[in-house]
């Protein structure tokens, strides 16, 4: 793995295979606000959110209903975010938290 972004104790950002997937890590706090959590330890949070980069604002909206009528549950409707991207999110049946973005 490769370091793409250090910002010391806030995030970590590292390539695995390029263009293929990538490893970011947040200190907990960080992670339960950015996935909407209101209690890092509360509501079941695993401190681990997967993400899923769509390829159109179309498609963020398409991956979310698709997930709410497949048991999911939207828990942050899709919109613009304060990074410049536009995301929303879910969790799955299986309690995993997923946020699907694509670039603005």
């Amino acid at each position: 793995m490769s370091v793409n972004h250090d910002y010391g104790d806030k995030f970590i950002d590292f390539t695995i295979a390029a263009g293929v997937c990538r490893l970011g890590l947040l200190p907990r706090k960080a992670l339960a606000k950015d996935a909407g959590v209101g209690d890092e330890h509360g509501d079941g949070f695993s401190a681990l959110v997967l993400t899923h980069i769509a390829a159109s604002r179309d498609d963020v909206d398409a991956l979310l209903a698709a997930a709410n009528s497949a048991g999911g549950r939207v828990t942050a409707a899709a919109a613009q975010t304060g990074q410049g991207e536009y995301a929303g999110h879910f969790t799955d049946p299986d309690g995993y938290r997923w946020e699907i973005t694509t670039p603005a």
